[in-house]
């Protein structure tokens, strides 16, 4: 039974009811629905490298035994290695049967440090991100992270992003404190509209 046979049987279901559908359904399914995660994060090492170069005040690496990360003093992230092992993520995919993994990057993402430092994060993390892809082409999509605070930069990266196989944009719930629909942002989500 393909999509639009399904939803034809759906429609008429309450004409001739459940248990007759259902039967034709699993009588005439053959294929299994893919499984994909699509709220999935992974750091990566370079990335994790930028940050602690970047001398941003507020969001800091905290050192340990395991690391974690700081917004102004609060720890939030505690870095544990699964967290960069892409191996590790296929494996643990594969037991809880997740086909595809749709990956991005998750706080604080590149808003941090200069503007400068947030585009080559975001360059960093969306090469790595492109590269697990090629990898594993049938189990890893992503994401792309851009440097929202530059709308030429952010829009660069998107396209530099969208080519090397981004299936769409991460973003947080603000931008260094600023709401998405601030209108400094606007031109950037005018072109992820065009594209």
């Amino acid at each position: 039974m393909n999509r639009r046979q399904l939803i034809a049987a759906a429609g008429a279901t309450a004409a001739v009811g459940l248990p007759a559908v259902a039967a034709e359904a699993m009588a005439t399914t053959t294929a299994r629905v893919p499984v994909v995660d699509v709220h999935t994060h992974m750091y990566t090492r370079r990335w994790l490298d930028a940050l602690k170069a970047s001398g941003d005040v507020d969001t800091v690496v905290v050192p340990g035994n395991p690391e974690s990360i700081a917004y102004r003093g609060v720890n939030y992230a505690i870095l544990t290695p699964n967290m960069f092992d892409w191996q590790e993520r296929i494996g643990r995919m594969d037991e809880a049967g997740v086909d595809i993994a749709v990956i991005s990057l998750t706080a604080p993402n590149v808003y941090w440090g200069t503007v400068e430092q947030s585009a080559e994060a975001a360059r960093i993390v969306n090469e790595e991100y492109a590269e697990a892809q090629a990898r594993w082409p049938d189990r890893i999509r992503w994401f792309a992270s851009l440097p929202w605070e530059d709308a030429d930069l952010a829009i660069a990266e998107l396209h530099r992003s969208i080519a090397a196989g981004a299936v769409g944009v991460c973003m947080l719930t603000n931008i260094k404190g600023k709401e998405l629909i601030d209108p400094k942002f606007a031109p950037v989500w005018t072109e992820i509209d065009r594209i």
